[in-house]
């Protein structure tokens, strides 16, 4: 389920959006990854991979669809409010506060 929703998902619009771009000549695709993209972390190592492979297929299609303007954006904002996060928080022993609001990451690469 996990590589289905980080991994499979943006991979299938990834797909069908360049599609269109590359007719168009122009398009810019926004992918959101996490910090666990660069570095895993031991008590979530499929999340893990799943991040880094979301950050393989955001570096793949840049080189891709370059040719055709078309520019691939990799995001990775840090510690995100999530149920997830909920569960883990206590084994990095962060701050809450100091959690991104994924509504904020969203306006913020909108």
């Amino acid at each position: 389920r996990m590589f289905n929703l980080n991994v499979r998902a943006p991979y299938i619009l990834c797909r069908e959006l360049a599609k269109k771009m590359v007719k168009n000549n122009w398009g810019r695709i926004i992918n959101i990854g996490s910090t666990t993209s660069y570095s895993s972390i031991s008590i979530a190592p499929l999340y893990s991979a799943s991040k880094h492979a979301i950050l393989g297929l955001s570096r793949a299609t840049c080189q891709d669809l370059s040719r055709y303007n078309v520019r691939v954006l990799f995001v990775s904002p840090g510690p995100v409010k999530s149920e997830m996060a909920k569960v883990v928080i206590g084994k990095f022993n962060e701050n809450w506060d100091s959690f991104n609001d994924p509504v904020e990451i969203a306006d913020y690469v909108a």
